[in-house]
């Protein structure tokens, strides 16, 4: 299995709407959520996996309530493709990308049943913190990069 991290393009739109289609299969107001606009003043970076041709997976950062050193990482891989380290290469490829624009912490949000998210996160050096999106039923995890 040969694995690529590409940048994102706007040329890819369509085929990433597709990829959070079949990540999230049946749930098309989830998939429309997960799209994002790169174009937004608070995007950082984007990067897909990419698997023998075929997009396996995606990981995008936004600043944080817009601040200016502080980004959100998200990171979607189609299921077929988990546990074979390309969530942990998107999410590393991401927040080299990030540091070149001067983000110093990430922060991951995820859901207490999204055992594989939280795994990732652990593995990749993030620590778990108190703050107010336990109040949705989120767990968030921080790092400083």
């Amino acid at each position: 299995m040969k694995i690529k991290i590409v940048d994102y393009s706007k040329r890819m739109k369509r085929e990433v709407r597709e990829l959070f289609l079949k990540i999230y299969p049946g749930d098309l107001k989830i998939a429309k959520l997960m799209a994002f606009d790169e174009g937004r003043k608070d995007h950082v970076a984007t990067k897909i996996a990419v698997v023998n041709g075929k997009f396996a997976g995606q990981a995008n950062m936004f600043r944080f309530r817009n601040k200016r050193a502080v980004s959100n990482l998200g990171y979607h891989v189609l299921p077929r493709f988990r546990q074979k380290g390309i969530g942990s290469s998107l999410c590393s490829a991401v927040m080299k990308a990030a540091q070149t624009k001067g983000i110093k912490k990430v922060l991951i949000r995820t859901y207490p049943t999204n055992t594989a998210s939280i795994s990732l996160a652990k593995s990749l050096g993030f620590k778990q913190v108190k703050d107010e999106f336990k109040k949705r039923n989120i767990i968030a995890f921080k790092k400083e990069i």
